[in-house]
């Protein structure tokens, strides 16, 4: 009895992990930051760990909106940096030292 219920639940859950799996997210980087004076424009999006779900990210859009903030401030375009940088933006777990969530941030640096 134990075993059947034991394996119904299993199944449950494989079930619900393969179907939170299938759905992709779009993930469109944000404008948190930046310098003029440096002509740095700083985007970031985040993205939950504890529940692993396949996202894409949108650079279309991000590029859009870095090169509006340059193109405000006298520049021409906005290139982004080949380096990303990645932090924990919320610890959780059963011992609260796990990250359930990452920040990703991109710099981009304005042209003329």
């Amino acid at each position: 009895m134990i075993r059947d219920t034991m394996g119904k639940i299993i199944a449950i859950v494989l079930v619900l992990l393969a179907a939170s799996g299938c759905s992709s997210v779009t993930k469109i980087p944000e404008p948190y930051g930046g310098s003029k004076a440096d002509g740095t424009v700083l985007l970031s999006y985040k993205f939950d760990t504890a529940i692993w779900r396949p996202f894409d990210v949108d650079y279309v859009t991000a590029n859009t909106k870095a090169r509006k903030r340059c193109q405000g401030w006298g520049y021409k375009d906005a290139i982004l940096f080949k380096t990303q940088t990645s932090e924990c933006a919320r610890y959780g777990g059963l011992i609260f030292s796990t990250c359930e969530q990452e920040s990703v941030s991109l710099t981009y640096q304005c042209t003329n």
